[in-house]
């Protein structure tokens, strides 16, 4: 069992005991102090048995000193990605725990306003691969755009969205989806910006980090160590039922899946909220 599932069984009991807390026996006092302490003792249990989330080192492996020659695809995913036209950066290694580790397949659009990469991830027996674009926004923020089925309880700066949309299988499919939010930041006047080949593992470590140290000005994580962090109770409290929620919505409702509209609706949101609350102009 992975981490995400642990949490996501505790959470359902931590839910399970607010429902029958809610609507449960309210005339008997022992029941009400029992769900409160199972509910207390769950939260608990998630602050104390998370693990250290350090910001990953990114390793090259094997970098193409031309991006136009590009490798034979070594699966459907890669394959895809090359009849679209990117262009491959190369392959590194990124250690995040000792039982966790993954391997990025880079690619660059021929623009050089979007990076797709394959990430390998490898923890224990298990083994999957994500497909990621990537666009950073001029004067500042970033989409990503993901096929990543794992819920995710981070809060992203203002400026940053990333979309998950698992139901879809295809590169092109993701990326039709990726392009149509740059062009809604492009209405609200964040512009793609050029990326660097050379920069990529440079920029992933230091995108990372900037995840991470947001958290910690929310108070979402707390920094024991440079580079490393771990949670605090207050994201203990959260994360256990939105965990729940997430992976509970997806097996309730298998046949709803949000228009490409509706991330773009929210992005436009996203983006005006930044403009109003920085002051910068054209919101």
């Amino acid at each position: 069992m992975n981490r995400i599932e642990y949490l996501s069984g505790i959470a359902g009991l931590a839910l399970s005991a607010i429902v029958f807390l809610l609507l449960g026996s309210w005339s008997t006092p022992i029941a009400i102090l029992w769900e409160a302490a199972v509910i207390v003792l769950v939260i608990t249990i998630v602050f104390t048995s998370s693990k250290r989330i350090t910001v990953p080192v990114v390793t090259p492996l094997k970098n193409g000193d031309n991006p136009a020659q590009k490798p034979e695809g070594r699966d459907s995913l890669e394959a895809q990605l090359q009849d679209l036209g990117f262009l491959y950066i190369g392959d590194f290694d990124i250690k995040m725990t000792a039982r966790t580790s993954a391997r990025i397949r880079a690619y660059i659009s021929q623009d050089r306003l979007c990076e797709a990469i394959l990430i390998d991830i490898a923890s224990g027996q298990n083994m999957k691969t994500i497909l990621e674009f990537g666009t950073r926004l001029y004067p500042s923020g970033s989409i990503t755009t993901t096929n990543d089925s794992n819920p995710s309880i981070i809060s992203y700066q203002p400026d940053k969205m990333k979309v998950n949309v698992p139901w879809k299988r295809t590169a092109a499919d993701i990326y039709e989806l990726h392009r149509s939010l740059c062009l809604t930041a492009q209405d609200e006047t964040f512009t793609p910006a050029v990326l660097q080949p050379a920069d990529f593992a440079e920029s992933l470590r230091n995108d990372t980090l900037k995840d991470y140290e947001y958290q910690v000005k929310s108070h979402r994580l707390r920094r024991v160590a440079e580079g490393q962090y771990r949670l605090t109770l207050l994201e203990s409290i959260i994360a256990a039922p939105l965990l729940w929620y997430q992976m509970a919505y997806g097996r309730l409702f298998p046949w709803y899946t949000p228009p490409d509209s509706f991330f773009c609706r929210k992005l436009r949101r996203r983006l005006r909220r930044f403009k109003r609350k920085t002051g910068r102009p054209g919101c």
